[in-house]
Parts: structure tokens; C-alpha cells; sequence
């Protein structure tokens, strides 16, 4: 710390956050790579997002590691989506809410929002639903190491609530060419960081969005200076305190998940070419070696006349499998070629390398290879492990998504006279009645008759909801799921019903007849 921001600090004044210099002013910077005579040969902090950017892009569509690490962050983090669960503090907006009237706002809520959720109306261009926006949000997370998305009120007729989303390229968030935006942003008291213009805290208060056509820049407001409503989401792994840009989570091992890729596919082709050769001749000592594979012919062919063959094969030509050697030389010997391909340490040194990268990850590597040799217990604790890393994943998106995106979703609800929430035009109120809890998929069971008796307990002692287990254990409602089996249940009583009375008519005849 300087002698200025000790004496701030003592004062009590605002300190400006650290600025790090724009890309184009750095000239060693890291990229992903690490071979330059030695491991740390940039220098630190000076981080080439665009550049590491890129290469997560390539290893995307080049790697099946990179493919599968992705894969099984999204798969168990998102899955088919996570779903809100309502619970507003009704302490601070309506003490005088009973149980019931409770549940009923929060069951209506629900079906509203799932309304909206299921549809396409959740992305600007009706091409996915908002369940599968958080997919595809998670995706980009870990692979461009932030999400740049525009929130779009659209008043068509055919949508259910206005609130739509348009997923943009982090690309397209730059620094305007031209100088006045610069000294705008100034008077502004702001400063703009590759194209996010933020205030004396940092704080992001607008977006500069390039056109990919036109090349021209748009300024976004973060909130509208009107209505309030929230015009862009962005989410970022910045690498360094100050940082505004993010990195990917595989920025850490994407040299050798790159060079993982390079092994593997010389590796295979090694094995190829291998098998390519399939025998050699080994000459006798005593004459010239000959062609002897230049006179290959089918079995089928190989012990009748030539003459009657009306297609003889051409010389050196093999084609079928399965053929007849008929003309080798005395002392001459066909061995077949003895490969060392595949490289028999193959799969033992890439398990060795996955291990560490998948512990940088928080991915146990039995889990990322979706494969589980151990016992019980140590798939079990893998599988545990994995789940604390799955809370954190989801935590993140529900802060910087699902939560601000809900939050708008029931501003335009209220607005639209479809729910009741009295005082939410306030902070406190919209925070209490916007509150709720994401439930998503459980962790995988090993033992499904264990985790239905411990849920059982935990149910049991208070320490959840059957509502919620429902939801853990398959996303269902406990209030559907009940409505449901009433129904079954009546049903399957009927039927039996009939079957006992059919039962009882012929025990009657059999004794009437005994009689």
C-alpha cells in the first residue's frame, strides 16, 4: 500500500480501484502456454484473455478431455435446469399472510414462472427455453471465462411475460475506437475497461457492445435510468483482483490438455499406419528376394485354372480379405509384422497426467471418466466430493442469473396485475418477495434404498421438506405427486374392490352349490 492510500484510508476517503493496463498495452502475457525455459516465463498479471479465450474454444472443439470436463460440470451443475422453489421473508412484506394463503402464492408463482421457463420466450430469438439458457450460460462460463447476455422486454402479443434473453459474444464487448467515448465516460466520472464502462468503485454501469457487422458501438445502460430494469447480465472469472474480463477455469491446464490431444491422435495414427502393415518377406540367404505378395490372389481363385478366371487381380493388388501366398522362393519365410502399437503405457500415463487435471478441477477422476472400479465407500466420497464443487457451480449462477432474471421475471408479473405484492416497488420488498431457493437434480445414489431411509430420517426429525426431497430426488412437486396418487390410489382401489366382490359371488355360489 502507498503513503496516498494509507492516508486515504486513514482520512476515510474513496479509493479507486486498481486499473490494469488495456491488452494492447502488454507485451508478455499469458496465453495458456507454459514452455518458454521455464514454467513462469510471462509476466505476472499480465493475462491475454482474448488470446486464452481462443485456445478454450479450439481445446472445445479439439479435445474429448476438455469436451468431457465441460460436460460433467453442465450435466450435474444444470442438468435439465434448476427450477425456484418461492419463499419470500413474509415477516417483512406480509406478517398477516396465514399458511395457507402462503402456499397458495407460492404454488401460484411457481406455475406461472414454469409457464414462462418451458417456452421459448425466455431467449429473444424463441430458440430455447430458459432452462436450456442455463446450459448454455454454464457453457460459456467455463469455456469463454465470462457471459455476456442482453435482456430484451418485448411487448408481442404471444409471449407470456416480456423478460427475454440474447446470449452475446464476450468479443463484442470492446473499447470504442473513437476517443470521445473516452472523455464522455470521463465527465461521467467513469472510465471505461475493454468496453465496460464503470464507475469510481468499479462498479459496471454501462456496456459498450460492438456490432459484428457494422463495427459500430452501442452503449448500454446496466438499468434503465427510467424504469430501473436490468439490460445486462455479465459474469466473469477475473483472474486478478481489478480485473473486468474473465479467464476459462481451463486456462490453468490447457497447455497440457492440449498437448494430451497432440499424444492421443499421434498415438492413434501410430496405430494405424502399424496395422497398415500387416507382413514382411524375409529373403533366403542364398538368392535374391522376390514379389511374392505381387501374385496375392483370393482363396476361392487360388487352386483354379487361370485361364477360366475372366477378372485375374492385378498385380499387388489385395481385394478381400483372406488371401493365398502361392509363390515364395525356397528359403524365404511371411512373418507378420510385430507392432508395438498402441503404446502399452498409453492409458496408465494419460490416467496419471488426468488425475491432476482433474483435481485442479474440483472433478474427482473417477467422475470425469464416468468410470467407478473402486468400492462402495470410495465412489461414494468421490461422488460427495464432487457434489461440494456442484454447490459451488450453482450458487455462482444463481447469483449472477437465476436470481436477478427471477427478480425481473415477477417486476413484469406485479406490473401486469397477474400477482399481488404489496410494497415491492421498494428494495427491502423486492428483495423479500423476490426470495427464492433453486432446486435441481440430487447427487447420483449408489445405494437408492440408503438414501430413501436417511431421507426418510431427515424428514422425520425436521431437517427438510418432503417438497424438497421431491424435487432433490426427481424434480417432481410433493403437492403433484400427492394430487396424483389420490387419484391412483382411488383407482387402484376401485379395482381391487371389484376384484374382492367378484371373489366373494363365487365363494357364495360354491357354498350354495354345497348346499
Amino acid at each position: 500500500m502507498t503513503v496516498r492510500q494509507r492516508i486515504a484510508q486513514f482520512l476515510g476517503m474513496n479509493i479507486e480501484p486498481m486499473r490494469r493496463e488495456s491488452l494492447q498495452q502488454r507485451s508478455s502475457t499469458f496465453g495458456g502456454s507454459k514452455t518458454r525455459s521455464q514454467l513462469s516465463w510471462y509476466h505476472h498479471g499480465d493475462i491475454d484473455y482474448v488470446r486464452i479465450r481462443e485456445q478454450s474454444r479450439s481445446a472445445w472443439i479439439d479435445s474429448v478431455q476438455v469436451r468431457a470436463i465441460v460436460n460433467r460440470i453442465v450435466e450435474s451443475a444444470v442438468n435439465t435446469g434448476l427450477y425456484p422453489e418461492p419463499k419470500p421473508i413474509y415477516e417483512f412484506v406480509a406478517p398477516e399472510m396465514d399458511a395457507e394463503d402462503r402456499s397458495d402464492w407460492e404454488r401460484s408463482v411457481w406455475h406461472r414462472f414454469d409457464l414462462w421457463a418451458r417456452s421459448t420466450d425466455a431467449s429473444a430469438d424463441k430458440s430455447m427455453t430458459f432452462y436450456k439458457l442455463q446450459q448454455e450460460a454454464m457453457i460459456r462460463k467455463l469455456i469463454d471465462g465470462e457471459v455476456l447476455i442482453i435482456i430484451r422486454y418485448l411487448q408481442d402479443t404471444d409471449r407470456i411475460n416480456p423478460v427475454a434473453m440474447q446470449i452475446l459474444d464476450p468479443d463484442q464487448l470492446a473499447t470504442p475506437f473513437e476517443g470521445s467515448a473516452a472523455s464522455e465516460a470521463e465527465a461521467r466520472g467513469n472510465h471505461i475497461y475493454d468496453g465496460i464502462e464503470c464507475d469510481q468503485f468499479g462498479a459496471p454501469v454501462a456496456y459498450h457492445i460492438k456490432d459484428s457487422v457494422t463495427n459500430r458501438f452501442t452503449r448500454i445502460p446496466v438499468r434503465g435510468p427510467e424504469t430501473g430494469r436490468l439490460f445486462v447480465l455479465h459474469t466473469t472469472t477475473p483472474a486478478f483482483p481489478g480485473d473486468k474480463r474473465g479467464a476459462s477455469i481451463l486456462s490453468p491446464v490447457l497447455h497440457e490438455l492440449s498437448k494430451i490431444t497432440d499424444y492421443s491422435v499421434a498415438e492413434i495414427q501410430a496405430a494405424v499406419v502399424n496395422a497398415s502393415i500387416a507382413a514382411w518377406v524375409e529373403p533366403s540367404a542364398d538368392q535374391d528376394s522376390s514379389r511374392p505378395l505381387s501374385g496375392v490372389q483370393r482363396r476361392d481363385m487360388a487352386t483354379s485354372n487361370i485361364a477360366q478366371q475372366p477378372d485375374p487381380p492385378t498385380m499387388g493388388e489385395i481385394r478381400n480379405a483372406g488371401v493365398f501366398v502361392q509363390n515364395l522362393k525356397a528359403g524365404e519365410k511371411l512373418h507378420s509384422y510385430d507392432t508395438r502399437r498402441p503404446n502399452v503405457n498409453f492409458d496408465s500415463f494419460l490416467s496419471a497426467v488426468m488425475k491432476h487435471i482433474a483435481a485442479s478441477l474440483s472433478i474427482p477422476v473417477e467422475v470425469l471418466q464416468m468410470t467407478f472400479n473402486q468400492n462402495y465407500s470410495a465412489s461414494r466420497a468421490s461422488l460427495l466430493l464432487f457434489w461440494n464443487a456442484v454447490k459451488t457451480w450453482r450458487a455462482d449462477l444463481e447469483s449472477w442469473l437465476l436470481n436477478p432474471i427471477y427478480q425481473q421475471w415477477l417486476q413484469e408479473e406485479i406490473n401486469a396485475g397477474n400477482i399481488a405484492a404489496p410494497g415491492f416497488g421498494s428494495v427491502t420488498g423486492r428483495r423479500a418477495w423476490s426470495r427464492s431457493n433453486w432446486i435441481g437434480i440430487n447427487h447420483p445414489s449408489i445405494d437408492p434404498l440408503k438414501e430413501a431411509n436417511a431421507a426418510t430420517v431427515r424428514i422425520r426429525e425436521g431437517l427438510t421438506t418432503r417438497d424438497r426431497e421431491a424435487a432433490a430426488y426427481n424434480g417432481t412437486d410433493f403437492d403433484d405427486n400427492v394430487n396424483e396418487l389420490i387419484v391412483e390410489n382411488r383407482q387402484l382401489a376401485e379395482a381391487t374392490w371389484d376384484l374382492d366382490l367378484s371373489e366373494m359371488i363365487e365363494e357364495i355360489d360354491d357354498d350354495d352349490q354345497r348346499d
